[in-house]
């Protein structure tokens, strides 16, 4: 398989191939390539090569059905690139890990001068002299330049192209490669100038040194110095470790096939091994290149901002034996990390501006309330035994940064190069409507429920009892409920380019682990720090210290532990329900005969039995005295 140029896209195919980690990245023999049939005229043996022409057949793609059809375009509105493009997401999503469906356009360049020499001056006085030189005296066709016909062509492939990108809606190459003989360069350029292609997609093609077809010791196969190619085409990249001067040309030498074979897929395994900026072709991560797989997800650079934000806050609490910093640090690293993501991403799409705002509001509204409280309350209790040591007060802060970095996984990634470079569905999906909605519940549920609880034990009448208002009528933690479905909904948001087929390969893998993040949470809420502290634990301190026990103890019997539910339907409910369906488990039941203290509950009757009696008693000397 040689090319001569994979830009002047005169032909197109599917190729399907597996790839397997590799230490040898810019080789890798365990990478097969096979062409998938049935798609493309080029593929069949009908057509006839020596007519056939691309521009008269929408680059050869047949007219067919696919099986996405009936869910992609039911009514028949969309082109058959449209349709095919979706197959092709379809092909992926389907294919398993090491398979990957990749559409490659490939083309020659347009007429150059060595073209025109040998038929000027035949076949065989070309092959035996006048390849063997740089010119005539006239003209010149070492590295040929493209003759006037030869601009000609590729002025009409660009020609076609614009039609195809405005009537057809294809969808235009993520990366482009190109040979470095100069007729290639120069076909790539008129064949893409001008074009309305997306900003996050230019046409900025790759030069790479193997992208030639058989070198042989013609004049024309030998490419110009790296000084050339930079100076005449200064918008073009330069693949790594090449050259000043050709090294792979030489004078009456033609290189074998074999040799041309092993060159051929050397440069192949090379581009679909380490691009990641292709919407069709030419993408496949190595494992081994983790710190760039962690950059093409922000996974590195995200971590790395919420260690020193988190540490940078530590040193200031640690040092000034400070409370007030902690849960606003926590909630403003949120709020920090989207706008970075989103910030470095340079794509702004409806679904990622809402996305990162939801996480942002989430935070800024979490982090403000805390702030506030305890700017009231003077210190937070959590810290009490940690404060002055360093290694345990460091430890939180640590679970803070790990908790902030895991559960903004659906908006980093969602912002991140490897999703950003797939087209997604207009936002407006069902899965956007859901999460919104759901998003919104969960906002007002967490934020009114925390001002309904602050209210309630800000009255000095209130204090010890149990707050059973509002959202509390319902749910014993409304907060949490909230804070659960909030996590949730932005995910719901944020991997529907993946749920609709829009993005495949490793970023639709990398968009559903991001799951983790909402997973985290509600983990960290049912079993960490939450309900964990909340239930058992309060419940043994109300009933040890008789703190409004008995109006506690109707109070969880009638009200669910986090789903809301009516009180009135929970609390004949069966127990078998309460501890399943409804979550509430065993580990949050407090049971006086197993886990309170028996002796504080009979020093506390006793001080109860003496308090009564001193009451009595001086009840009785008043009234001895009015008798008087």
């Amino acid at each position: 398989m040689f090319l001569s140029t994979v830009v002047a896209l005169c032909t197109a195919i599917i190729v399907s191939w597996v790839g397997v980690v590799s230490s040898t990245p810019t080789h890798d023999s365990r990478i097969n390539y096979t062409t998938v049939t049935g798609y493309f005229l080029q593929d069949e043996a009908s057509t006839n090569t020596s007519t056939f022409s691309f521009i008269n057949t929408n680059f050869g793609l047949i007219n067919r059905t696919y099986a996405t059809d009936a869910t992609y375009d039911p009514n028949g509105k969309k082109t058959q690139w449209q349709r095919f493009e979706k197959q092709v997401f379809r092909f992926n999503r389907d294919s398993g890990r090491k398979v990957q469906y990749k559409l490659l356009f490939m083309g020659r360049h347009g007429e150059g001068y060595h073209n025109a020499a040998e038929s000027y001056y035949g076949t065989p006085a070309w092959n035996c002299y006048w390849s063997l030189v740089d010119g005539n005296g006239t003209v010149r066709w070492d590295d040929a330049r493209l003759t006037p016909q030869g601009v000609k062509q590729a002025l009409a492939v660009n020609a076609f192209w614009a039609s195809e990108l405005k009537n057809q809606k294809i969808p235009p190459p993520r990366s482009y490669y190109t040979s470095p003989l100069t007729r290639c360069l120069a076909t790539a350029n008129l064949t893409f100038s001008g074009l309305q292609l997306p900003s996050r997609h230019p046409f900025v093609p790759t030069v790479k040194e193997f992208f030639r077809e058989g070198i042989s010791g013609h004049t024309c196969d030998r490419r110009g110095t790296r000084t050339y190619i930079q100076q005449a085409f200064p918008k073009y990249k330069i693949e790594p470790g090449f050259t000043e001067a050709d090294q792979l040309w030489q004078a009456y030498h033609r290189e074998v096939q074999i040799d041309q074979d092993i060159r051929s897929k050397a440069v192949l395994d090379d581009v679909f091994s380490t691009d990641s900026e292709t919407q069709f072709h030419l993408k496949q991560s190595h494992m081994m290149a983790v710190v760039r797989a962690l950059d093409d997800y922000y996974l590195a650079i995200t971590l790395l901002i919420t260690i020193a934000y988190q540490l940078f806050f530590f040193s200031i609490a640690f040092s000034l034996k400070f409370d007030k910093l902690t849960d606003f640090a926590g909630g403003t690293n949120f709020v920090v990390l989207a706008i970075i993501t989103l910030a470095f991403s340079g794509h702004h799409h409806a679904r990622q501006i809402v996305c990162s705002l939801f996480i942002m509001l989430w935070g800024a509204r979490l982090s403000g309330f805390l702030l506030f409280r305890i700017i009231k309350t003077g210190k937070d209790d959590r810290f009490d035994d940690k404060r002055d040591k360093f290694w345990s007060f460091l430890g939180f802060w640590v679970f803070q940064m790990i908790w902030v970095w895991i559960v903004s996984l659906p908006v980093t990634i969602l912002n991140s190069p490897n999703v950003t470079k797939f087209n997604q569905p207009a936002f407006g999906t069902g899965r956007d409507i859901a999460g919104v909605i759901l998003f919104a519940i969960g906002f007002i549920l967490e934020s009114v429920s925390d001002i309904q609880k602050y209210q309630f034990r800000s009255k000095p009448e209130n204090k010890g009892k149990v707050c059973d208002i509002g959202f509390f009528t319902w749910t014993r933690h409304p907060n949490y409920f909230g804070e659960i479905i909030i996590q949730f909904a932005i995910f719901m948001i944020a991997v529907s380019p993946s749920a609709y087929g829009y993005v495949t390969g490793g970023a639709f893998s990398a968009q559903y682990a991001a799951i983790l993040g909402a997973f985290f949470l509600t983990l960290l809420l049912m079993f960490v720090s939450g309900l964990t502290l909340q239930e058992r634990p309060g419940a043994k301190k109300r009933y040890e210290s008789g703190n409004h026990w008995e109006s506690f103890s109707r109070y969880t019997k009638r009200t669910s532990i986090l789903i809301p539910f009516p009180p009135q339907l929970y609390e004949p409910m069966p127990t078998i329900l309460k501890r399943t369906l409804f979550l509430e488990f065993p580990i949050y039941v407090f049971d006086p005969a197993k886990h309170a203290d028996q002796s504080k509950v009979r020093d506390r009757e006793a001080e109860e039995r003496d308090s009564h009696q001193r009451q009595d008693g001086q009840g009785g000397q008043d009234g001895h005295a009015n008798g008087q």
